[in-house]
């Protein structure tokens, strides 16, 4: 049985799409497998949050369901009105929650999901906040959070028939645990000191029941996490899974490091730079004897799979280059873009994707904005929104005052088209990135270790790529071209732009190379790694 650990941790318990254990079961799924999702942590949207990754049918282990006693299947939504509220209120409907109002106060709050069910309800009193229910997405109160003078006094964990089972204090700052003496006999304690205390029994007891010599833990590694795993095993083997920037070193307890990386069985990173990282602790905190055993332990694989999804680009006259930017207000990505912008001066076929988070989207949408302004001499509305609304009016073509005839002028509609060659994207999912990239020629990421992701995406569409680093995933002059200085950047994209000779041929290469990450000989690299055999 292989088990997976998660580093899930918030209430909202939604994990992306880009996420390293949720890749990880897909893998090993399509190996049929013995293996096990195991949370530690409360969630109580659970089975959504397994939908919404295709993960429903995976066999999972949750500790507050012992905890609770809520072994129950299939999803129920609750609605509005299985509640009690009281006669007369009024609603007021905002896209995710309803506000409730008695005689003008408001009196609570009732949020949902983006699927539309309820997920937790506030009460109020004297426009203060006294109690929050959370909602267990099978259709129960899973357990109701009480406030005193705004700061949280309790939470009380309920069973699906509504008894209290535990109880969590707030208090002084305290987190002790009060176990309701009626289920006294389904727990070692009356009371625990913290939470903790409590996962980590019912998690041990889990892991006895379960244990067979084969079996392997694959940890999400995160601090609090790791130290309750390795407590509560037993004779099963663990393996540690560092994945994009989620673990630091430096901000540990680094004595509980070195005893986890000790006691591992293996150490799984997804890319270089948590590769240096690791080795780089490693070199600075163990012996030699040591240091040789554990870097012996680490595999650099990758959690995304490749997937047939040649793009049309090639049919396509747009040149289409897609830009992975990051930290855009500095000097660099500054650079950057004004050689797009050159590039898409001097060839009206090139437009631009790039994909930024959300902090940066509205300091890139200004940039492009005041660039286009000054090369076309006109004076352009200062955000996305009114640059739509004047594109609308430029269409309408029905001018009436100067600002209406300065948008008809040429430079003023030149600007405009020149500006719809440009597509700030923020990507939340897998699908989305893929399907952004069906007509895209070129991909740019200049970051000192490019996005993983998009390198398997990039594979999977047989899409060319132009980085400052070599991987295991793009090699110079092949599916690539590798650049060392910024000022070689519009040559490497001419070398892919003037002609298809190299574009064909690192398409050819991204072929051969997908064959690398399918889910088969990914989970063949995995078994390998862990020392297991897979026929």
């Amino acid at each position: 049985m292989i088990h997976f650990v998660p580093s899930w941790s918030d209430r909202t318990f939604r994990p992306t799409d880009f996420d390293d254990t949720v890749h990880q079961i897909k893998i090993f799924k399509k190996g049929n497998l013995p293996l096990e999702l195991m949370l530690t942590r409360y969630s109580p949207n659970l089975l959504s949050a397994l939908h919404s990754q295709g993960l429903l049918e995976v066999p999972t282990w949750s500790v507050f369901d012992d905890i609770q006693n809520t072994h129950i299947d299939g999803i129920r939504p609750l609605s509005f009105y299985d509640f009690n509220w009281p006669d007369g209120i009024d609603k007021i409907y905002t896209p995710f929650h309803i506000v409730v109002n008695l005689s003008g106060k408001e009196i609570g709050r009732v949020y949902f999901s983006e699927e539309g069910r309820i997920t937790k309800i506030e009460r109020y009193r004297f426009k203060q906040l006294v109690r929050t229910f959370l909602i267990d997405d099978r259709g129960f109160v899973s357990s109701i959070i009480h406030y005193l003078d705004g700061q949280i006094n309790f939470q009380d964990y309920l069973d699906p028939a509504g008894n209290l089972r535990i109880r969590q204090n707030f208090k002084n700052n305290q987190d002790n645990i009060y176990v309701n003496p009626l289920f006294a006999n389904d727990f070692q304690a009356s009371s625990y000191k913290n939470l903790d205390q409590l996962v980590l029994e019912f998690t041990r007891i889990h892991l006895l029941k379960n244990d067979l010599p084969d079996d392997l833990i694959i940890l999400a590694a995160q601090s609090k996490q790791n130290q309750l795993i390795f407590k509560a095993l037993d004779k099963q083997r663990i393996v540690l899974s560092y994945f994009s920037n989620r673990y630091d070193f430096q901000d540990q307890n680094q004595s509980n490091v070195k005893n986890e990386l000790l006691k591992s069985s293996g150490l799984i990173v997804d890319q270089k730079s948590n590769y240096q990282k690791l080795e780089k602790f490693i070199n600075e905190n163990f012996s030699r004897e040591n240091k040789t055993l554990l870097i012996k332990k680490i595999h650099e694989l990758t959690p995304y799979d490749t997937r047939l999804q040649l793009g049309f680009s090639q049919r396509e006259r747009k040149l289409t280059i897609y830009w992975v930017a990051k930290k855009i207000n500095n000097d660099f990505s500054k650079k950057i873009f004004y050689t797009f912008f050159s590039k898409m001066v001097d060839d009206e076929n090139i437009d631009l994707i790039i994909a930024v988070n959300e902090i940066d989207k509205s300091i890139l949408e200004s940039m492009i904005i005041r660039k286009i302004s000054d090369h076309f001499k006109v004076v352009l509305p200062s955000n996305d929104y009114e640059m739509k609304q004047s594109i609308s009016q430029s269409d309408e073509n029905q001018p009436f005052d100067d600002e209406a005839d300065q948008l008809n002028s040429d430079n003023f509609k030149m600007a405009i088209a020149f500006y719809q060659r440009f597509q700030i994207k923020i990507f939340f999912s897998e699908e989305s990135i893929i399907a952004s990239m069906k007509k895209v020629r070129l991909i740019v990421d200049l970051s000192r270790e490019a996005d993983l992701f998009i390198q398997i995406a990039g594979i999977s569409a047989g899409i060319p790529q132009i980085n400052f680093n070599e991987s295991q995933y793009v090699n110079d002059q092949k599916n690539g071209l590798i650049i060392s200085n910024l000022n070689d950047l519009s040559k490497a994209i001419d070398y892919y732009f003037v002609g298809l000779k190299h574009w064909n041929q690192s398409l050819v290469y991204s072929v051969k190379k997908m064959e690398q990450y399918t889910n088969f000989n990914l989970l063949n690299r995995w078994l390998n790694a862990l020392g297991e055999q897979h026929e």
